[in-house]
């Protein structure tokens, strides 16, 4: 159960693939950085890796941010990341009690399905 948070990680192959069908590759590249370094990291527990994880996952929110904007934040793509952008929130504070698999899990569920959603507003408004 202690590898739950880098096998979550197989979620974000979901958006990687339609970035890659659409050829939106700045999510594409970004998604193949985020994979490698997340999986690395989780299952090395080296706490050095730590922060290249997070700061992916940071470019990786950037990046979503920026792709809505291209796509114009249309509609009903744009209303669904903003509420799973709020579930992601609760997921990453609640991470911090004791179930840290399970939290950090959902995290990943709902970052990968901001970024389906994410790509889904840019391709409607472009």
């Amino acid at each position: 159960m202690k590898a739950l948070p880098a096998w979550s990680n197989l979620l974000f192959l979901l958006p990687l693939g339609l970035a890659v069908y659409f050829h939106v590759w700045l999510s594409a590249i970004i998604l193949c950085a985020v994979l490698i370094s997340s999986f690395v990291y989780h299952l090395s527990r080296q706490k050095k890796l730590a922060h290249t994880d997070a700061l992916l996952a940071k470019v990786l929110i950037l990046s979503n941010v920026w792709i809505c904007y291209l796509g114009r934040f249309s509609l009903p793509w744009f209303a669904a990341t903003l509420i799973l952008a709020g579930l992601a929130l609760y997921f990453y504070f609640c991470e911090q009690n004791k179930n840290y698999i399970l939290w950090h899990g959902l995290w990943h569920l709902s970052s990968a399905l901001i970024t389906v959603f994410s790509i889904l507003t840019f391709l409607g408004g472009s």
